[in-house]
């Protein structure tokens, strides 16, 4: 049976780990290889720095099987929410580093689409343990 801590941890280890190859991916293609065999210190700082964040997500998890709407609601639900939760951490990011939100041009937006297209991947990739979760199994 699934609980609502290891999905969340599925999904968190996974969005994670895709932040980084798409990272390193992007410094690959950028002729960058030192940047691009940088993303390994990327994927271990990642999750020593975000670990914080499964206070978060486990409820956004825990509240979605609440919802009384069907399988796939429930997971655009949450992947709405923690899209949300992933924007308004890179805005006030942005806020602190770059003294506005979103600069133009800024390493932030660069880091927060990768983000982005790391939490659909662990989405997607976790829709199984999702289903099991959702449906009590």
């Amino acid at each position: 049976m699934m609980t609502s801590i290891s999905v969340a941890v599925k999904v968190w280890a996974k969005t994670v780990a895709m932040n980084a190859v798409l990272w390193g991916i992007g410094a690959a293609f950028k002729g960058e290889v030192s940047a691009a065999f940088a993303s390994i210190a990327f994927l271990i700082g990642g999750f020593i720095v975000t670990l914080p964040l499964l206070m978060l997500v486990t409820p956004l998890v825990k509240v979605s099987t609440c919802l009384p709407y069907g399988i796939p609601a429930k997971t655009a639900w949450l992947t709405f929410c923690l899209t949300v939760l992933i924007i308004i951490i890179y805005a006030v990011a942005s806020a602190i580093i770059d003294n506005s939100v979103f600069k133009e041009g800024s390493i932030i937006n660069l880091l927060m689409a990768s983000t982005l297209g790391g939490l659909l991947f662990a989405v997607l990739t976790t829709l199984k343990s999702l289903k099991k979760l959702y449906s009590g199994v």
